[in-house]
């Protein structure tokens, strides 16, 4: 989905660009030794002042993408979760209520519904009130996935998106003025964090686009 992918991109290049910074930082302050102690004291206070301005522009960018991705989120699931059936499709949904639907016929309407969850959890509904027994499991998940509600799928966003906060805070803990092994460790896990939460949320998320392979 566009808006995790946002996030997950945002939060990488903002590791990428603090690294940098804090690599730029680093050489300010070494270069500042070889001045007398005045000198080198300004300028120590003028690195440690771009090092801050850097990083809250860093910030700013981030949250602004944050920001959107959220907005994004919020547009999709409105979307999803306020779609209306036609009255094409409520007539058709009514009339498979009253039949016994055999799983291969369940296949062929998930395939017509895969986008729609009302609709889809109206193919549960009738599945469950008529026994219908579904065998494939990749069918059974895909239309179950469905049955989850608006607040559900807010909440896989919101938890991706605390890991994505979580990790950039870790790499912010990391002394500037050095960077070593353990550092490199500690961005690496920042970084598979990020990527690992990014696909856990795709994959809750492709539910309500029905992608699964049935």
């Amino acid at each position: 989905m566009k808006s995790i992918k946002m996030l997950a991109d945002s939060s990488k290049r903002f590791i990428k660009e603090l690294l940098a910074a804090n690599e730029v930082y680093r050489k300010e302050c070494e270069e500042a030794q070889a001045y007398n102690a005045v000198t080198k004291n300004d300028k120590l206070d003028q690195a440690e002042q771009n090092r801050v301005t850097q990083l809250y522009h860093l910030k700013e960018v981030f949250l602004d993408s944050k920001k959107a991705a959220r907005n994004l989120t919020a547009e999709y699931l409105s979307g999803k979760f306020t779609m209306t059936l036609s009255p094409e499709d409520e007539a058709t949904l009514n009339n498979l209520s009253k039949i016994k639907l055999s799983e291969s016929e369940m296949r062929l309407h998930y395939e017509k519904y895969r986008n729609h969850p009302l609709a889809l959890r109206r193919l549960q509904t009738i599945a469950t009130e008529n026994d219908v027994a579904i065998h494939n499991s990749a069918l059974a998940e895909a239309i179950s996935g469905n049955l989850q509600d608006y607040d559900y799928y807010q909440s896989i966003y919101s938890d991706f998106e605390s890991s994505c906060d979580q990790s950039l805070a870790e790499i912010e803990h990391i002394n500037p003025l050095r960077f070593g092994e353990y550092d490199q460790i500690i961005v690496d896990v920042c970084i598979n964090t990020v990527d690992n939460s990014a696909e856990s949320a795709e994959k809750e998320f492709s539910k309500l686009e029905g992608v699964a392979n049935v």
